[in-house]
């Protein structure tokens, strides 16, 4: 058996600077893997950051896109019509807000992923709220237009109901005035005679000083639309001075013609059943004498003239 080997002192250094070295290189590559590695992620990180921040920028561009075609969108209706202007106002007012609250989550330099997260959940509402103003706005333009033109068709519809009611009233008018006019009596053939009384006989006389009677007789004109009934004919014995001959314990009275208070002479009443052929007479004892001349005589009957004549009496 061979004796052992014992190393030398100079072995033994050998072996310990060889061991200090691998333990060296062993703690240079660990040192140099963990460099390695925060290089890595500092630029994993820095790469992260600087999309974040494009990401940032480009939302940013969204949003200032979006709030730009909503301006666009609502400028036609300002001013047209003014029910719409406070709605606009503060429809504004809330993108405005919503718009601040994303700009808020989008600082510059200081972004984070769930920051942008959020700032695209909340772009997406603004969108939808954007899409959603324009909708409810054009809605409330069109319903705006449709309710002014129904009101101008209101107004044009009540203007010509006003015109035909207008018009209705002056044609019933005039037709009431037609009818009025149309229903009133008239004349025709009428016949003024005087009379001398002898020995209980009459005989005709065209002197003055001896007529003692007078009788009015006429004929009625047909008319369809007058009413039937009795009508007060009263009788005007006009002088050739123009002054009615009034004698009140002679039948004399005072009726209106033509709305005015106007004498008359003697008066009768007739029966109207329209009956064209018809004669009515009405007789008056005179209760003065008479002069010489023309002697107008007038039948008056509810405020008009029925019809008039004149005798000559020598």
């Amino acid at each position: 058996m061979e004796p052992r080997h014992s190393p030398s002192a100079e072995e033994r250094r050998q072996k310990r600077r060889v061991l200090i070295l691998l333990v060296v290189a062993g703690i240079l590559f660990i040192l140099t893997w963990i460099l390695g590695y925060s290089v890595y992620q500092h630029k994993k990180e820095l790469d992260a950051t600087k999309a974040a921040l494009a990401e940032a920028q480009r939302l940013n561009a969204q949003l200032e896109s979006e709030l730009a075609e909503f301006e666009t969108e609502v400028a036609k209706y300002k001013g047209e019509i003014a029910s719409l202007d406070s709605v606009i106002a503060q429809q504004h007012e809330a993108l405005a807000a919503r718009a601040e609250e994303i700009r808020g989550l989008i600082q510059k330099g200081k972004v984070t992923q769930a920051q942008l997260r959020k700032a695209r959940q909340e772009l997406e509402r603004l969108r939808y709220l954007v899409n959603d103003y324009k909708y409810r706005l054009d809605s409330l333009y069109e319903e705006n237009k449709r309710l002014q033109a129904e009101n101008q068709q209101l107004k044009t519809e009540v203007r010509q109901y006003r015109q035909e009611r207008e018009h209705l009233k002056d044609e019933n008018v005039k037709l009431k005035i037609k009818l009025a006019v149309g229903s009133r009596l008239a004349t025709s053939n009428i016949e003024v005679k005087a009379f001398r009384i002898r020995r209980g006989k009459e005989r005709e006389t065209t002197r003055a000083k001896r007529a003692e009677r007078l009788r009015v007789c006429f004929q009625l004109v047909d008319n369809p639309v007058a009413d039937y009934g009795d009508y007060p004919i009263y009788v005007r014995l006009i002088t050739p001075a123009g002054e009615t001959i009034y004698v009140e314990d002679a039948g004399s009275g005072s009726t209106t013609l033509d709305g005015k208070n106007t004498l008359y002479s003697f008066k009768g009443t007739i029966s109207f059943k329209n009956e064209p052929q018809r004669q009515y007479c009405l007789e008056w004892a005179l209760p003065v004498q008479l002069s010489s001349g023309i002697y107008k005589i007038q039948l008056l009957t509810k405020d008009y003239v029925v019809g008039e004549t004149t005798i000559k009496l020598r």
